[in-house]
């Protein structure tokens, strides 16, 4: 298994005591006076902002255990998961080109996705439906109550009493 050297600009997460404390981009590493030893600036990604430079091993920068303050402490260089394609059934070469050219997404159409996709453009479309039916049923509700109220209507009503 290679070992990953960490390099200027990596992002990595700074354990103390075994546990996750937090994120760091690594700034800069710049040799130290002393062989095997480096001043390494980390940029804490956290709020407020926080810069600070250790002077670490090179071992230690790679994710060796050290001490500081009495404290056991590590830096693991995190990296992007790769992404994953998975191709869904019935696409056409344009649909997978074109989700492949988006830049970090993820494809992963499943059928129970699709079906959910499905579903809800289907709800859409009955809601739709619906809404307007309701709308013309208020319209004709309206209508009919005009029709009462007309004043021809109100004239006829008038004389048969």
């Amino acid at each position: 298994m290679a070992v990953y050297m960490t390099k200027e600009n990596d992002v990595v997460l700074i354990y103390v005591e075994n546990m996750p404390a937090g994120f760091a981009r690594v700034e800069s590493i710049l040799a130290d006076s002393k062989k095997d030893w480096y001043h390494i600036k980390l940029l804490f990604l956290q709020i407020p902002l926080q810069v600070v430079t250790w002077i670490l091993k090179d071992s230690y920068i790679n994710g060796e255990e050290f001490s500081m303050a009495g404290k056991k402490m590590r830096l693991e260089c995190v990296k992007c998961p790769a992404e994953k394609t998975v191709i869904p059934e019935n696409s056409s070469v344009d649909n997978i080109t074109r989700f492949q050219g988006k830049k970090d997404q993820t494809t992963d159409i499943s059928d129970k996705n699709r079906n959910k996709i499905m579903d809800k453009e289907t709800t859409q479309k009955k809601n739709t439906t619906q809404n307007k039916n309701t709308t013309q049923n208020k319209q004709n509700i309206k209508n009919k109550q005009a029709e009462i109220i007309s004043l021809a209507d109100i004239r006829k009503l008038k004389k048969k009493k």
